[in-house]
């Protein structure tokens, strides 16, 4: 029994080397090595998982579209070969892991993924030539998710968008409104949802989308531009990538009261936390009946966390 137990232990050691982590099942490299795979292989796809837009924008040679948010729970038909090898990029790499994992539940067994284009230093082209178009049961099978008409951008749709009336703010003022209190710039925005609707008898434009380092959802009064509602998160992943620099707990009250126009930084109630050796700020505040809440890195001065409820 004594011999036994070792050589079992030696087996379980084994077995644990080299297997990916729990929930993974696809090979992750760097787009160097993609690049070299390209080479050396014949059989395979490369997947480009954006959205249709910034497809046509720029992709890689011979690459094919099929945009992360139609890649659901059911067969793919642009994508027969399950054995086949299937390289998938997007513009930074969250999107394509999404995808890489989501193609691997449905049976795919041989997906590697390679990042975004944003690191491809290879050969890139414009236009959709090399797009596998999909069908129009493709377009909206997935998730009940539509994807827009060919040649349509997801981030032109004004779902349920009438034209505004005299003194409205429109919807495409709104957005500029959210995208300039989030700090996030146009072109990282996608998967965009414009759209009017009522709040505590508010109208409102409801507005979500999602960027490479976070989703975010917001509630813009349709009569003045005011943000009546907000909630959003940063990957804490992206937080050295996006960049920035270190911050005083005062210089983060400044921070937060920029953000809410027409608060004072006294207004602000914030504290540092520690978790796991890492710093963090925390706070809330009380302004003109709305109620704040965040979270900040403040060795890169961001906030990552925010909500902002209109109280009853």
């Amino acid at each position: 029994m004594k011999r036994i137990i070792p050589v079992l232990l030696a087996l379980l050691l084994i077995s644990g080397c080299g297997i990916q982590p729990t929930g993974t099942s696809y090979r992750q490299i760097s787009t160097e090595e993609a690049a070299a795979m390209m080479e050396e292989e014949s059989n395979y796809i490369i997947l480009d998982v954006r959205t249709e837009e910034e497809y046509n924008d720029k992709h890689i040679a011979n690459a094919i579209n099929i945009p992360n948010e139609a890649i659901g729970k059911e067969e793919i038909p642009e994508l027969p070969d399950k054995e086949q090898l299937i390289l998938v990029y997007c513009r930074s790499g969250k999107r394509s892991k999404q995808a890489s994992q989501k193609l691997a539940d449905l049976g795919y067994t041989n997906i590697v993924e390679f990042g975004g284009i944003n690191d491809w230093t290879g050969e890139t082209v414009t236009g959709n030539s090399s797009q596998t178009e999909l069908s129009a049961d493709s377009q909206t099978r997935f998730s009940g998710s539509a994807l827009p008409p060919s040649g349509e951008s997801q981030r032109d749709l004004k779902a349920d968008n009438p034209a505004k009336t005299e003194g409205e703010v429109s919807a495409e003022d709104a957005f500029d409104i959210v995208l300039n209190n989030a700090g996030v710039p146009k072109e990282d925005a996608y998967n965009i949802k414009n759209e009017r609707d009522s709040d505590n008898g508010i109208p409102i434009h409801d507005i979500e989308f999602e960027t490479d380092y976070g989703d975010y959802d917001f509630e813009v009064a349709i009569a003045d531009g005011r943000i009546v509602g907000a909630d959003y998160e940063v990957d804490e992943e992206y937080l050295d990538v996006l960049g920035g620099s270190g911050i005083s707990l005062e210089d983060a009250q400044v921070l937060v009261s920029k953000k809410v126009e027409g608060s004072d930084p006294g207004d602000v109630e914030i504290w540092e936390e520690n978790e796991d050796g890492h710093s963090r700020f925390e706070g809330e505040f009380y302004f003109e009946g709305m109620k704040y809440e965040f979270e900040i890195d403040p060795a890169a001065g961001r906030i990552f966390d925010w909500n902002a409820d209109l109280r009853d």
